[in-house]
C-alpha cells in the first residue's frame, strides 16, 4: 500500500509539475500535499491565497487547483469557502483565452451550485465566469 501511495504522490508531482505557471510553481507542493490528505486543504487553500497570478491562466493551471478550491468550496469553515472563491476570482481574471478553460469553469461552476455556500459565493462565482467570458 505505501509503494501505491508514494507511486501516486509522484505522478501527482509530476503532473502539477506540467502546468506551465511560473506563479503556481512555489505552491504545487500543498496542492500535491492537499491531493494526498483532506486534513491538508486549509493549509493548501490559505498558501494559494497568497500566490500573486502575473502570468496567464490556462487549462492545465485550473486542473490542479480545482480539487483543492472544490474541497475547500465543501468545507465547513466559511473563511475557507471565502478564500476559495477569491482565489478562483483572481485566477479568471488572467485567462486570456476563454475557449480554453470555459469547459473546467462551467463544470466547477455547476458543481458549486450544489455546495452549502451563502448566496454571495454563488454571485462572486457567476463574476469569475463573466470574466472569463468576456
Amino acid at each position: 500500500m505505501a509503494q501505491v501511495k508514494q507511486a501516486a504522490l509522484e505522478c501527482m508531482t509530476a503532473i502539477c509539475n506540467c502546468t506551465g505557471n511560473k506563479d503556481l510553481e512555489p505552491f504545487l507542493p500543498a496542492v500535491v500535499d492537499a491531493a494526498s490528505s483532506i486534513d491538508k486543504t486549509h493549509n493548501c487553500v490559505e498558501k494559494l491565497a497568497g500566490c500573486i497570478f502575473v502570468q496567464n491562466v490556462e487549462a492545465p493551471a485550473l486542473a490542479v487547483t480545482i480539487p483543492v478550491l472544490t474541497r475547500g468550496l465543501n468545507d465547513k469553515n466559511e473563511e475557507v469557502k471565502r478564500t476559495c472563491c477569491q482565489i478562483v476570482d483572481n485566477m479568471c481574471k488572467l485567462v486570456e483565452d476563454p475557449a480554453e478553460v470555459l469547459p473546467l469553469m462551467l463544470g466547477f461552476a455547476e458543481s458549486i451550485m450544489f455546495f452549502d455556500v451563502p448566496h454571495w459565493y454563488h454571485q462572486k462565482w457567476g463574476m469569475g465566469i463573466v470574466t472569463v467570458a468576456v
